[in-house]
């Protein structure tokens, strides 16, 4: 039996002005450590990791911040939900661009059918710690979308152009 997927998730809003979401992924992740088993040093395998885990301020619809470990915004595919996409597994550039990492974020609505975001991560990846003595300063993730349909008033269609960039 394998599991691909196997999430368990807690999140919520205080008031509109603050949310938190974290989830833990029990299928993935796969780690081997020794670990004592009475009295002797065996391996045990650990599947539990930290998937998702932030805080986000939201007193503006233009400007809200996101700390902690989250997806990056940078890529259409990758922030769109396994159910919503053509193919049973993600393309192969999906590996090649920034996912979930651990950082700080900005993003926000500043105008009807526009959306920004830029994030400072450390480029590390996901439950990564930057423990490490070399300096090689942050990443910045960014993405710029706008959505023609809406800002033209139809609500029925998606007529949508982005930008990504990324530095790091």
């Amino acid at each position: 039996i394998e599991l691909r997927r196997a999430y368990l998730t807690v999140k919520g809003k205080i008031s509109n002005d603050y949310d938190f979401h974290v989830t833990g992924d029990f299928a993935q992740g796969q780690t081997t450590t020794s670990c004592p088993v009475s009295g002797t040093t065996a391996s045990c395998t650990s599947t539990n990791q930290l998937d998702v885990a932030y805080f986000g301020i939201n007193w503006w619809d233009q400007a809200k911040f996101r700390f902690g470990q989250f997806d990056m915004p940078f890529g259409l595919e990758h922030l769109t939900s396994d159910l919503f996409i053509d193919f049973q597994e993600r393309s192969l550039t999906d590996l090649l661009v920034p996912g979930k990492e651990r950082g700080a974020m900005i993003h926000g609505a500043p105008f009807k059918g526009f959306y920004y975001g830029l994030a400072a991560s450390t480029g590390r990846g996901k439950n990564v710690n930057n423990i490490d003595k070399q300096v090689e300063g942050v990443d910045v993730i960014g993405r710029v979308t706008a959505n023609f349909a809406e800002i033209m008033g139809n609500p029925d269609a998606v007529y949508h152009v982005g930008v990504d960039f990324s530095r790091g």
